[in-house]
């Protein structure tokens, strides 16, 4: 204790990661086929699937033994066992890059440190599914988990990449979706502004914070009983100091209202103008929240729909179309 206060232990404030690593010797002095074995194995014990790490080369889809271990992942469990971890700054030029080069898979192009080993894995597929389907199932596969990597990431920056992925493929119909359940982008300037407003007319010491009788009184004139006041006052209050702050505030009033809002179940609106609604919200938000290389993205997109130059105003969105053997 120094000074009054308790210091923290340098030790303590550090972050400890353990991991399992299992490493598969590819390369045996023993007969050609015991390094395919061994992968086989190493799939069916690591039951929660696998990652492929990415860096912005996207260099693993071109390597001989990373496409081989992925589809195994697929063929001996399914498309969920595989992940794509991607670099954090990646944007859409690069996720394009990624979807091209996983279209166009052919594992008899891509390399191998020894050409025994790329010889002996073609082999290996040929004689159980085909290539064909191996590449197939594999697209499939990483897809999947790239767009599931996105959508799900728990990020703005991540869904603002998803949705600029699904506005450059032109799955607008997807698109509009997707934006009408973010709750985030009702979270707009004159909401903002109400909110601050709301929260300087009750600090009238101008202190930068409520304290428990002023926190009731806005709650209070909201709807909410004495009691329920009270007790909502403790559960803002995060820090547990001084009273409630601006920020504590906001995030409580915003997630109040995306609560509400979520019980209300609106339709979505699948025409040109609703999309440019949802789409100029997005830009908003993405441009209060510093996120540059994405706001850039759909202010181009707003203007091209604003000219009438992307889709005809007064028709619908078309739909995106379906993929795979479902006609057969």
């Amino acid at each position: 204790e120094e000074g009054g206060s308790c210091t923290i232990p340098t030790w303590q404030l550090r972050t400890y990661v353990w991991l399992d690593v299992v490493v598969v010797n590819q390369h045996p002095q023993l007969n050609g086929v015991a390094d395919i074995l061994a992968v086989r194995d190493m799939v069916r014990v690591c039951s929660q699937g696998a990652v492929f790490l990415l860096d912005s080369s996207m260099s693993g889809l071109g390597r001989v033994w990373c496409l081989y271990e992925a589809w195994a992942f697929v063929y001996y469990g399914d498309v969920t066992r595989v992940e794509v971890g991607l670099p954090p700054d990646i944007f859409l030029h690069e996720v394009t890059a990624f979807e091209a080069i996983v279209a166009g898979l052919d594992p008899g192009r891509a390399e191998s440190s020894r050409p025994d080993d790329k010889a002996r894995i073609l082999s290996e597929v040929k004689g159980s599914v085909g290539m064909k389907l191996m590449v197939r199932s594999l697209q499939d596969a990483l897809l999947m988990a790239l767009r599931s990597r996105l959508r799900w990431s728990g990020s703005l920056q991540g869904l603002g990449l998803y949705c600029a992925l699904l506005m450059q493929a032109g799955e607008h119909c997807r698109l509009q979706q997707v934006m009408h359940y973010m709750p985030e982008l009702e979270d707009d300037e004159k909401t903002l502004r109400e909110i601050r407003d709301i929260f300087h007319l009750y600090d009238t010491e101008h202190k930068g914070d409520l304290d428990q009788s002023q926190f009731a009184q806005v709650l209070q004139a909201a709807g909410f009983d004495e009691d329920e006041s009270h007790n909502i006052y403790h559960e803002v209050n995060t820090d547990g100091e001084g009273g409630v702050s601006l920020t504590e505030f906001e995030d409580w009033w915003i997630q109040t209202q995306r609560q509400q809002a979520a019980r209300i179940h609106k339709a979505v609106v699948l025409t040109p103008e609703a999309l440019l609604i949802n789409l100029r919200k997005l830009h908003a938000l993405l441009e209060r929240s510093k996120l540059e290389q994405h706001a850039a993205f759909f202010s181009a997109a707003i203007a091209e729909m604003e000219e009438g130059r992307l889709l005809r105003p007064g028709s619908e969105l078309p739909r995106s179309p379906l993929k795979g053997d479902w006609q057969a």
